[in-house]
This record gives C-alpha cells, sequence and structure tokens, in this order.
C-alpha cells in the first residue's frame, strides 16, 4: 500500500526517464536534464543509480529532479525479479524500460553511445542530424511525452491479453502468436513515428545518428518467452485477474539527447 501512495505524486509531476550506460561520462547532458526539469520529476532505475561508475555523476542523480523509481504494485516488483533473473539484457535497461511504462513516462537516452543495448527492443526509428537546436530538442521532447501518453492504454491492454492468451497455447503455438503481435506493433510505431515526427525527418534531410526510437518493452517477454512460463509466479501473475503488470508493456517513445 505505501509504494502505491508515493506512486502517484511521482507519476503526476514526471518529465521523462532518463537511461544511458553506466560506465559513459553523462555528467554534462545529465546536468542539461537537471536544469531543464528543475521543478519536475526525472525517473532513473535504482539500477542503474547503483551501477554509475562516475560518482560526480551518481551524486548528481541523487538529487532533485531526479528520482529513484520503484515498482508501485507487489505483482510488478515480483515481475521484475522474475525477469532479472531469466533475461540477458542488463538489469539497468529491463528496469528502466519497464518502469518508464509503469510511470507513463517517454525516455531520454543521454547520448547516441547509449543507444546500443536498447537496439533489441526497437520497434521503429528516425534519425537525425548529429546535432539540434535547443528549440528543436525540447520540441521533440515534447512530442516523445505526448506519444506514450496517447497510445498507453492501448498499447499496453493490447500486450498484457495477448501474453494471457498465449499462455493457453502450445508452445509453438504461442511464439507465432507472440510473433505476430509483435510484428502489429511495428507497423503501428512506425506509423506514430512517421506522423508524429515528420518535421523532425522533413528539416534534417539527413540521417547522422537515431534520433527518436520507439522501444517495445514487450519484447523482453516474448524473446524470453521459453523460460519465463516454466514461472510458476510467471503464469500466475499473467492469470491473475488483477492487470498490474499491464502498466509495464506500453510502447515507449525515446528522444536521443546530443552530448551536452
Amino acid at each position: 500500500m505505501e509504494n502505491v501512495v508515493r506512486f502517484a505524486p511521482v507519476l503526476k509531476n514526471m518529465r521523462g526517464t532518463i537511461y544511458f550506460e553506466p560506465d559513459t561520462d553523462v555528467s554534462g547532458t545529465v546536468s542539461w536534464v537537471s536544469r531543464r526539469y528543475r521543478y519536475r520529476n526525472v525517473g532513473v532505475a535504482p539500477s542503474l543509480i547503483e551501477n554509475v561508475s562516475q560518482q560526480k555523476v551518481k551524486d548528481k542523480l541523487g538529487k532533485a529532479p531526479f528520482v529513484a523509481l520503484f515498482a508501485p504494485t507487489e505483482s510488478i516488483r515480483n515481475f521484475l525479479e522474475i525477469c532479472f533473473s531469466v533475461v540477458e539484457m542488463p538489469r539497468h535497461t529491463v528496469e528502466t524500460v519497464f518502469l518508464a511504462s509503469c510511470y507513463v513516462s517517454s525516455l531520454q537516452i543521454l547520448g547516441p553511445r547509449s543507444v546500443e543495448k536498447l537496439r533489441p527492443l526497437v520497434a521503429a526509428s528516425m534519425g537525425g542530424p548529429k546535432e539540434l537546436p535547443d528549440v528543436e530538442e525540447k520540441r521533440n521532447l515534447r512530442l516523445t511525452e505526448y506519444a506514450v501518453l496517447d497510445s498507453h492504454v492501448t498499447t499496453a491492454t493490447d500486450a498484457h491479453e495477448t501474453a494471457r492468451a498465449a499462455l493457453v497455447l502450445s508452445s509453438k503455438e504461442a511464439e507465432k502468436e507472440l510473433d505476430r503481435f509483435v510484428r502489429r506493433r511495428r507497423k503501428v510505431a512506425a506509423q506514430d513515428c512517421k506522423t508524429r515526427f515528420w518535421r523532425l525527418d522533413e528539416a534534417t534531410g539527413r540521417s547522422e545518428r537515431d534520433a527518436v526510437l520507439y522501444l517495445d518493452p514487450f519484447r523482453i517477454v516474448t524473446e524470453n518467452w521459453s523460460l519465463l512460463v516454466k514461472h510458476k509466479e510467471f503464469r500466475r501473475l499473467f492469470t491473475d485477474k488483477n492487470q498490474d503488470l499491464a502498466r509495464c508493456f506500453a510502447l515507449l517513445a525515446a528522444f536521443v539527447l546530443r552530448d551536452h
């Protein structure tokens, strides 16, 4: 109950969740984010904070506007622990995308070098120049927020229902159905990306890096399905009438910040 009570005020004031590789120097970009959102909350996965190699970055993440995110319910916390024990993807990556979805939050990826660990989850992308003016960077950050908010209920619920349905199928049929669902999600993400970020595409005329990514956290489940379904608790969580887990599976829009 305590987490649910704490969850609401954090969610109310959220303006994105940051992601970066913990061994990279992102101190300048962290400072830029801190200045931009000084009166808001910017989420950070606890495991990311724990693994940051530079003390000056870790110190900044311990102060406002940064907030260590947490699983709002016991079922989500249990689900995360199962994923940590099975999935080979880094813990801070898994925790970031699932919690960002729980908080209806877009992602702010700190620097192009931090994109690679997220690559397996990319459902769609839009390129851009190496650098964008501040005004364009800020505008696209707002667009990623709207993208997550507009589609959250639909994409999260659809993924949850697909997983529930797959549990009663044979392994082979479940994999086929999950694959079909993921391919449909890619089309949805690609269309939304093209529609929402057309100005970025037309204004640049060239692609020197990833600028916008649409990430699918549900891919973590589909790619590890055969291992996850062996856990009785995983199956119980999805067959429970409670739809808490649906919060974890929304499509996420992410903007790749340039190095500041």
